[in-house]
């Protein structure tokens, strides 16, 4: 194997010195298939990139409902906001959604 490398300030460096590390929110329902599909694109995405994966079970509708009109999502938790934010299944879409327009990650 090799790498890629590059003297910068008379130091050398290979690619993988420069990685970026995301953190990404992975919003899962209870279906097996589901998780199967989100567990294979966070580990293709793994291979490019450093992540900090935190799965996440969608709140009740009438919650997401709420976070949606007022643009919040988990408020009372110490997670760092998500660079990323994946789901699979229809149980998931308006939970993507509200934690995406809280943080700022869904395009208006």
């Amino acid at each position: 194997q090799t790498c890629d490398r590059q003297v910068i300030n008379g130091k050398d460096h290979t690619v993988a010195d420069y990685r970026q590390r995301l953190t990404i929110w992975s919003i899962q329902d209870d279906k097996p298939g589901h998780r199967n599909q989100v567990r294979g694109l966070i580990r293709a995405l793994s291979e490019r990139v450093d992540a900090d994966v935190y799965p996440l079970s969608p709140p009740p509708a009438i919650e997401l409902m709420v976070d949606l009109l007022f643009k919040k999502y988990l408020r009372n938790s110490l997670i760092p906001h998500p660079a990323l934010i994946v789901g699979a299944g229809h149980a998931t879409h308006l939970a993507i959604l509200a934690a995406g327009r809280a943080t700022g990650r869904a395009r208006e």
